[in-house]
């Protein structure tokens, strides 16, 4: 962040920093460009240097970024950003060491098919398109496909509150209220209670005074069953053989953000959906580099903004699905035990 604002000055804006809610508040206001050109000495720490060029060509018509776009981390390819920004109408050429880009009459809007998906080219040539002339469309985007989970995953439904009235309207009333994840609940389903394997079919949906026939992924609603079940918070309702994984033992992608290391044989507080168990980190299988060019079998702590294959070991089971197969009942933090800030998220494999 500082580098960023080190180069936002440089450029010509000015900065007002001011104490708010959370931390401080920046406010950025910049009515004319200096300077066009990002030097080494202030780019050279940042991963994504080149992100700057798009935006300062569609502004100035002109613009130099040193390469390759952090080169003290290093090397980073930048082919999808010269190529989508050649298709805008600039040219691209390498002076000592920097990237120079000119498009003197402005850029023009164009549809730009990127070879594979990228955040920061996408980032780059969208912040160039604001400026240009005509409609520019990035290809990469329009061929993704929305994935709703409603329409194709199993779904679970993780129970947050049992409610109880007793009233004398509603004195036998038993609500379980959550959030369906995945999938749908039709009034009729034959559903089973976990951990208890009790089975049992849904008598009626209900939000707030309003009854549905059929409660869809996403909705926090209120499901009564046929049957007077012993069911607590936690529990979790599913179709009956559609079950989840019940393990005390997990193999998980972390990513780590706590500025405390992590280090094989830890414990911390792994919260997946609504339970909290105690976990212990028995093993890290490996560090993923996050570039993804290959893997650290050697390490034995992760540090922040690590990503890592790691062996987990529950006090208790949790009702879970692999995240590449169900995203909703596949993650969880880690939270520490001491000072209760989440120290990871985590995906299961």
């Amino acid at each position: 962040v500082r580098t960023i604002l080190e180069l936002l000055t440089f450029f010509g804006a000015k900065l007002n920093i001011q104490s708010g809610i959370g931390g401080k508040v920046v406010e950025i206001k910049n009515e004319k460009i200096i300077n066009n050109k990002a030097p080494y000495e202030l780019v050279r720490k940042m991963r994504a240097s080149v992100l700057v060029l798009g935006a300062l060509l569609a502004r100035c018509g002109e613009a130099m970024v040193s390469l390759p776009g952090g080169c003290a981390i290093g090397t980073r390819p930048i082919d999808i950003h010269l190529k989508g920004l050649e298709k805008l109408g600039a040219k691209i050429s390498l002076e000592d060491g920097y990237v120079k880009a000119v498009a003197p009459k402005g850029l023009t809007g164009s549809v730009i098919n990127m070879s594979k998906v990228s955040v920061g080219a996408t980032e780059n040539l969208m912040m160039a398109a604001v400026l240009a002339k005509g409609e520019t469309v990035l290809n990469a985007l329009e061929k993704l496909q929305p994935n709703n989970e409603g329409s194709h995953v199993q779904p679970r439904f993780p129970v947050q509150y049992v409610i109880r009235p007793k009233t004398e309207a509603y004195h036998d009333y038993r609500g379980y209220a959550g959030k369906v994840k995945g999938g749908s609940f039709r009034v009729g389903d034959s559903v089973m209670v976990m951990p208890s394997g009790t089975i049992s079919k849904i008598e009626g949906i209900n939000q707030y005074d309003t009854q549905y026939e059929e409660a869809l992924s996403g909705a926090s609603v209120s499901i009564t069953l046929q049957d007077d079940i012993n069911i607590s918070r936690g529990d979790m309702l599913v179709k009956v053989n559609q079950a989840p994984k019940v393990e005390k033992h997990l193999s998980a992608t972390l990513s780590w953000m706590d500025a405390n290391t992590l280090q094989e044989g830890s414990k911390y507080v792994l919260q997946h959906g609504v339970n909290k168990v105690l976990a212990k980190v028995k093993q890290i299988n490996h560090k993923i580099e996050p570039d993804f060019s290959g893997q650290d079998n050697t390490v034995k702590s992760l540090k922040m903004n690590d990503l890592a294959s790691v062996s987990l070991q529950l006090n208790k089971p949790i009702y879970s699905d692999a995240y590449t197969e169900h995203k909703q009942n596949g993650a969880f933090i880690l939270i520490d035990q001491h000072t209760n800030n989440t120290a990871a998220v985590g995906f299961i494999e």
